[in-house]
């Protein structure tokens, strides 16, 4: 959950315009995990929100030892993520191509 703020055009999701709150006041828990038809990856607890620099950060958490090897071992295993900003960046695009892990468009 999410309370916007008013901002100038362009600016809306900015974190000085972004406080975030839980429902009845709990708190939050981010996860990452791999899922496919046939196999899944271990479950990762993010401690932050990510960014797109902290989500290319994560490379050594994520990218490196558990996306990249079950892509590799798996052929024709794309990436699919949901095309928020931290994922759609052109930095953490780069980051992808370095690393070889194929995405969908």
């Amino acid at each position: 959950w999410a309370e916007l703020c008013v901002s100038k055009k362009g600016e809306r999701y900015n974190d000085v315009c972004v406080r975030e709150r839980g429902p009845f006041g709990g708190g939050f828990v981010m996860m990452w995990a791999g899922i496919s038809l046939h196999t899944k990856t271990q479950m990762i607890l993010i401690h932050q929100n990510l960014n797109a620099a902290r989500y290319q950060n994560i490379q050594n958490i994520i990218l490196q030892p558990v996306a990249n090897p079950h892509i590799t071992a798996n052929r024709g295993m794309v990436l699919m993520q949901d095309n928020a900003t931290p994922h759609t960046a052109r930095t953490t695009q780069q980051v992808l191509q370095a690393h070889n892990i194929p995405v969908l468009d």
